[in-house]
């Protein structure tokens, strides 16, 4: 069983500065976000680059994750996270395994997938049963690209159902996501 309960997926505000060079980032600006695990401990931190900066090998040490963007004007109400920048995050984090089996990306990755059928961008085809109790995984295609889409293999990281609501909840609450 994966134990992420007491992980912090905060993702924080976006900066608006490129981490790498310090250069200003604005509004339609195109961007890299970038999440790095805590040496620490399991929280994450966003960090975002220039494009530019990124193409020319910026990368920061422990990197989790990253996707590419723009820059939006800020909202008033706090930090979102649009469906197309869910749905960036969400291939990142993919691989033909579903995943680089990094468990914390793994669940991270589920729970997404989750989130991302619950809001209608990512269609369920169906499922796969693991072979001899091991668990299985969600068959899921982006809703936008049709009915011939690819289908995705997203690996079941056999949460038990208290971690996956608990991981659900936390994830509503820090990725406010637009409509």
């Amino acid at each position: 069983m994966t134990q992420i309960s007491g992980a912090k997926y905060e993702l924080g505000r976006r900066n608006d500065r490129c981490a790498a060079t310090g250069g200003a980032l604005k509004p339609g600006d195109p961007i890299v976000v970038a999440l790095v695990e805590h040496e620490a401990d399991e929280g994450l931190d966003r960090l975002d680059y220039s494009a530019g900066a990124w193409e020319s090998g910026a990368r920061p040490e422990r990197l989790f994750a990253h996707w590419r963007t723009t820059v939006r004007e800020k909202a008033a109400s706090g930090p979102t996270l649009d469906m197309e920048s869910m749905l960036g995050l969400f291939e990142e984090l993919g691989g033909d395994d579903g995943g680089d089996g990094d468990s914390k990306q793994a669940a991270f990755r589920y729970v997404l997938a989750l989130a991302l059928v619950r809001k209608r961008q990512l269609e369920m085809v169906g499922s796969r049963q693991g072979e001899s109790g091991k668990p299985g995984a969600l068959l899921v295609r982006v809703k936008s690209e049709g009915p011939d889409a690819p289908v995705i293999e997203v690996a079941d990281p056999a949460l038990d159902a208290q971690t996956l609501a608990e991981v659900s909840e936390r994830l509503g609450r820090l990725m406010k996501v637009e409509e």
